[in-house]
């Protein structure tokens, strides 16, 4: 799917024409993931996947093996596959027959064929494959160097295509005219060639991805845990009325209506740390001058946590989708790095999981402790407690803040219908 109207000149040509129908970008991410679409940010993109989904049938859990001739763009092509966490082939056995004509080229993926292959190794790296690796996807990567001939081995890939038809196949041939007549070879046997490996290998990773959710019903896991765990007690405050408390603790401020105080630390609504009562006596007085033109502000105090990863997490109805969920990474850095994700209800903690992966910052929630099944358990209780109030428009948690093994939940907003 390629979508108009992302951008605000978009959005109001498209009012007029049939593309009114346009709806927010990142929801339209979600329905494409919840139904197994591939989406796609251009046009370029957009039609080279369409080459793809006609030319290339993918296998159950497909694997790629990449072919090439040079170190280089093979390490930029593995890059590419593990950013995207598409697998790669593992290979075990050296064929018997390669040992004995190639001792010299390791036989590992990539296969790197060295810059003076021609024809022949690469048609003998190809068929080896295809006895050796059943269900792989061969990437042929093509740098033009001294001894290639370019069209000798387009042809050799085109007679193997022939004679196996079923095998997926796609080419990347980097050297702009000089590898023109050997991609028009590929593509009249059709064979997807891309000029560079970042596209096809994002294209194909969508594929992977879209084929993973048309074929896998992920059934949602019991969770023992409970969302009234994970908040922290909160102690109401008044001038006249200090309970005695463990410090330190947060001082913040609420109302009835909670769009007042949204964003409480953009306003002022939220003192940290606060080490003793005189200092709270103190947060107490200076907040209330700088909410003074707030009314019904109630004031409370939580436990201070310490600083650790932190998450926003929300649901939220909608009159045409239902339950939406959005996860990013959260704390006064939501605005700023607008790194999240968008999923449509009913999902389970597996897709959940699966989903964390398209976030920018992704290696922070598994580095040293991984916090995505505890983010995938909350979201799968978020959804359900949103199905429960019907009264409710909203739930925001923001943030959700992991320390060590331990999960506290620093701020709950609800908007009613």
């Amino acid at each position: 799917m390629l979508k108009g109207g992302v951008t605000i000149a978009g959005s109001w040509v498209a009012k007029s024409h049939t593309g009114s129908i346009t709806r927010s970008l990142d929801i339209t991410k979600a329905l494409c993931r919840a139904t197994g679409i591939t989406f796609v940010e251009d046009t370029e993109s957009f039609f080279q996947s369409l080459m793809l989904a006609s030319w290339i049938k993918l296998p159950h859990h497909p694997e790629f093996f990449v072919i090439g001739n040079a170190g280089g763009p093979g390490v930029i092509v593995t890059d590419n596959f593990e950013k995207e966490h598409v697998s790669l082939f593992k290979p075990e056995i050296v064929p018997v027959k390669w040992q004995q004509k190639y001792s010299h080229i390791p036989w590992t993926n990539p296969l790197d064929l060295l810059g003076d292959a021609r024809q022949e190794r690469y048609a003998d790296a190809i068929y080896l494959l295809e006895r050796e690796a059943k269900n792989t996807i061969m990437f042929v990567v093509l740098t033009p160097q001294a001894l290639t001939d370019v069209n000798l081995i387009a042809q050799s890939i085109r007679d193997f295509k022939v004679l196996h038809p079923k095998q997926g196949i796609v080419a990347c041939f980097m050297g702009g005219k000089r590898v023109e007549e050997g991609k028009a070879i590929l593509y009249k046997e059709h064979i997807p060639c891309f000029d560079y490996p970042e596209l096809a290998i994002s294209l194909l990773a969508k594929m992977v991805k879209a084929k993973e959710i048309g074929e896998t019903f992920y059934k949602v896991k019991k969770v023992s845990r409970k969302l009234a765990d994970l908040k922290l007690k909160q102690i109401p405050v008044t001038a006249d009325r200090v309970p005695k408390l463990k410090y330190p603790v947060v001082l913040k401020a609420s109302t009835p209506h909670s769009s007042e105080l949204y964003h409480k630390a953009s306003v002022g609504a939220v003192t940290l740390d606060i080490r003793n009562e005189e200092q709270l006596a103190r947060a107490l007085h200076d907040m209330k001058k700088r909410l003074k033109k707030y009314t019904k502000v109630q004031y409370y105090v939580e436990p201070f946590i310490d600083p650790g990863r932190e998450i926003l997490m929300s649901v939220r109805r909608d009159s045409d989708f239902g339950t939406i969920l959005t996860i990013g990474f959260g704390g006064e850095w939501v605005q700023v790095l607008s790194d999240k994700i968008i999923m449509i209800a009913p999902f389970s903690q597996s897709e959940v999981r699966e989903a964390l992966k398209e976030l920018r910052g992704y290696s922070a929630l598994v580095d040293q402790l991984d916090i995505t099944r505890d983010i995938a358990d909350i979201a799968v209780l978020l959804a359900r407690e949103l199905e429960k109030r019907k009264d409710l428009e909203l739930i925001e948690i923001n943030p959700v803040r992991f320390v060590g093994k331990k999960v506290y939940i620093l701020d709950w907003k609800e908007i009613k219908q």
